[in-house]
C-alpha cells in the first residue's frame, strides 16, 4: 500500500476494506497506525457480509433473480 502511495502522492486517503472479521479489524488497526505515521488519512468501509467478495455475489444473484422473475 505505501509503494503504490508514494507513486501517486495526490493521494492522502485511503479505504481499507479487509475482511468483515476479528482478523480484519485487527489488520485494519495496523495498517490504520501505519498509515497515519505516514501522514495518510484512513477510514475501514465494512463489507454486509464476511467480506467484499460475498456482498458482490450476493448483489449478482440478486439481480439475476429480479431479472428471471421479470422473464416469467
Amino acid at each position: 500500500i505505501l509503494w503504490m502511495l508514494e507513486q501517486y502522492p495526490q493521494l492522502r486517503k485511503v479505504a481499507l476494506c479487509l475482511d468483515n472479521d476479528e482478523a480484519g479489524y485487527q489488520a485494519s488497526k495496523r495498517l490504520e497506525n501505519k498509515l497515519s505515521e505516514k501522514g495518510y488519512t484512513s477510514e475501514r468501509l465494512l463489507s454486509q457480509g464476511k467480506d467484499w467478495n460475498d456482498d458482490l455475489v450476493a448483489a449478482a444473484q440478486h439481480k439475476q433473480s429480479g431479472f428471471e422473475m421479470k422473464m416469467a
